[in-house]
Order: C-alpha cells, then sequence, then structure tokens
C-alpha cells in the first residue's frame, strides 16, 4: 500500500464548521470568524497583534509593503528557502543578499550574516527550518546592533518554541503559514503575521485592507473607511477561518501524533548516523520543536538517490526538499548570483530527504519507513 509524503487531517468538526459559515453567509475577509481566529492566535502565540493573509507569501509581502521596503534597500535571507522569501524582497524593487547555513539546523548562520550586513541592509529574515529555531540570540544582537528589522519566516513552525516562547514572536515580526501541508490548516492555504509594534501593526491593517482603514471602520474608530495609503488585499476569507478555527483547537493534539513519528524516526535511524551515512536533525538547548518534517541530509548526492529511489519503489514517498534560491535561473541571470557559492547550501540541498509525516501517519507505516530506509542504506 502506498503511503503519501503528507495528507491534511479533517474530521466532522472541520466540515461542520464550514457548513455554518456558508450557512450564516459568513464568507468575506476580516468577518466576525476571522476576527475570532486572530484573536486566537494572540492567546496561543503571546504576540500582541494578530494579522491573517491569505498564505505566508502574503503575510511577507504586506509586511515589505507597510516597511516601505524598495529600491536600493537590501533584504539578507538564507538561500535554502522557498521562493516566496526571494519573491517578495524582488516583488518590492529591493535586493535579496544569500547567506549561508548552519549545518548542523539547516538555518541562517549568524556569523555570515554578520559579514553581509552593511548600509543598505534594511531586514534579516531567518526561517526555522523543520520548525527547529534558528540561532535567534545571535541574530537578535546583530540586527540590534545594526539597526535592522528582523523578521522570522515562521511557516513550518507554528507552536514551536524557543526558551517557551513561540517562534514568530522572538524578533520584530513573523509569519505562519496554513497550507495544507502545515501542521494545522484553513483548507488549503492560509496565512498570518505577527506583530509586537502596534504603530506598525495599524501601517500592516491599512496595506493589508487595500489601502483602507476599513479595519479601524469595523472596531467602531471612525465612522467611515476610506483610502488612506496604498495597499493590496490580502484578507482571509471567513470560510477558510472557520476550518482554522477548528484545527487551532487541535493543535497539541495534531502536534503530539506528529512528534511521535518524528521520534521513531529519530531513534531508528540513529545507526546510520553512527556509521556516517547521514545527519538526523539537531534540535538546539530550549528549543521544543512542533516535527513539522522529519529529514535526513545524507553524506552524498549518490545515498540521496539511492534512499529515494529505494523508497518509492517500495510505495513511499519520500522527497528532497529547496533548491538554493541563489543557484536558480533567475538569481544568475537577474542577480548576478555565483551558483557555486554557499557551499554547505548545495551540500544540503543535494542530499536532503524528507521522510512522510503527518497526524494522520500511523506507527505502523512509520515503523515500515523507517526499517525500509535502514534496510536501503545499510
Amino acid at each position: 500500500m502506498k503511503i503519501p509524503f503528507t495528507r491534511p487531517s479533517f474530521g466532522a468538526a472541520e466540515i461542520r464548521a464550514a457548513a455554518a459559515a456558508l450557512r450564516a453567509g459568513q464568507t468575506v475577509g476580516n468577518g466576525p470568524i476571522g476576527t475570532r481566529v486572530e484573536q486566537r492566535l494572540a492567546e496561543l502565540s503571546g504576540a500582541p497583534f494578530v494579522v491573517l493573509t491569505p498564505n505566508a507569501t502574503q503575510a511577507m509581502e504586506v509586511l515589505l509593503t507597510a516597511l516601505c521596503i524598495g529600491p536600493g534597500d537590501e533584504v539578507i535571507l538564507p538561500s535554502f528557502a522557498f521562493v516566496s522569501m526571494a519573491n517578495t524582497v524582488v516583488q518590492r524593487g529591493a535586493r535579496p543578499v544569500f547567506a549561508e547555513i548552519d549545518e548542523r539546523h539547516l538555518n541562517l548562520d549568524p556569523a555570515d550574516v554578520a559579514r553581509r550586513i552593511g548600509p543598505k541592509t534594511r531586514m534579516v529574515m531567518p526561517v526555522h527550518y523543520a520548525g527547529i529555531p534558528a540561532d535567534m540570540a545571535a541574530l537578535t544582537e546583530l540586527c540590534r546592533q545594526a539597526g535592522v528589522f528582523l523578521f522570522e519566516d515562521a511557516a513550518q513552525a507554528i507552536g514551536s518554541t524557543l526558551d517557551g516562547r513561540w517562534l514568530g514572536t522572538l524578533g520584530d515580526a513573523g509569519c505562519l503559514s496554513f497550507h495544507e501541508t502545515k501542521n494545522v490548516t484553513s483548507g488549503g492555504e492560509g496565512g498570518a503575521l505577527l506583530l509586537k509594534d502596534e504603530t506598525l501593526a495599524r501601517r500592516v491593517e491599512i496595506a493589508h485592507e487595500k489601502g483602507t482603514n476599513r479595519k479601524a471602520f469595523l472596531r467602531g474608530e471612525v465612522d467611515k473607511y476610506t483610502w488612506v495609503s496604498s495597499g493590496g488585499s490580502y484578507v482571509l476569507s471567513d470560510l477558510l477561518a472557520a476550518v482554522l478555527e477548528v484545527q487551532l483547537e487541535r493543535l497539541s493534539e495534531l502536534t503530539q501524533r506528529r512528534r511521535d513519528n518524528w521520534e521513531l524516526y529519530h531513534q531508528a535511524l540513529a545507526p546510520l548516523e553512527a556509521r556516517g551515512l547521514l545527519r538526523r536533525p539537531y534540535v538546539p538547548p530550549g528549543a521544543v520543536h512542533n516535527a513539522h518534517i522529519y529529514y535526513v541530509v545524507c553524506a552524498s548526492a549518490a545515498l540521496q538517490e539511492r534512499l529515494l529511489s529505494g523508497l518509492k519503489s517500495q510505495g513511499i514517498s519520500a522527497t528532497f526538499h529547496f533548491q538554493p534560491l541563489h543557484a536558480s535561473p533567475f538569481a544568475i541571470e537577474a542577480l548576478r548570483s555565483d551558483p557555486h557559492a554557499l557551499p554547505k547550501t548545495l551540500h544540503a540541498a543535494n542530499c536532503i530527504v524528507r521522510l512522510p509525516l503527518f497526524a494522520d501517519l500511523t506507527r505502523a507505516e512509520a515503523h515500515r519507513i523507517a526499517s525500509a530506509a535502514l534496510a536501503i542504506l545499510s
């Protein structure tokens, strides 16, 4: 029987919530359901301000719009990341500056970031890869000294913590994703911005609602709403928010089910790491991860191909991950990027394998996957 790489976990409660929203005619953005979800996310995360968006990409877009990042500015980000990060920077007319990763956890290397901070740097954007935190203490201090905005891409990290604080709330702002591959979903696509500063939150609200002060109007702060600045349409439908509301109440349950199988993989594959065939994920002290991804970095590209093809032959849908942004055709042509730079990034991209991991993956399926991986690489 085939095992998919991922699958969302929906039940009767999510279906009832979506049906109730449709029956009530509550489907537009910034409605009562979305407002409740923003409040619930604020309670869970500890973020003073939360703004729902159609996806994490648009959460980044609306933030960069509110911060007026544009031509002449530089934003430092990992090359080992989803293309949305770089796209939001380029679309604002700014320049992405790609930095190296720490090979232990595949997140930004603060030492390399320090070398790349310059007078044009406006923002540093770490990713918390696989729900495991970047070195936020070092990055926070770097950004403080340079006067640079620190924005966390916590798209993979909902519920992950460092020293008891949610990832996405450690820097100046952060974003979450509710894509169907994530630990909780709004029914396909969804995102959120986590914000600390009230002045910035109000600017985000305006950019988020087509450049109008509609959200202030909905709170009763003005008697009419009007066009007050530039912006776009970044609101999440209340229909999707209804599904997300149920999923958020299941966050602990869904995460624990993933974590149980993450631990199974981690223990089972230890002998392969001991033999130098691969590296397992590293979780820093003080971190509690959300088991979003279980990955291994094989010792070579040949071993990656052997593991992927061997699992595929047994009906197991394992996969690779990000292709380095700095080595992409667009970066080489438009940004004059050196595709041979950032060797740790290149190695991770060429050697990583992600194993199936989702809430409804059974214990028997996880055992089958781990046993297959052991046999293929032994």
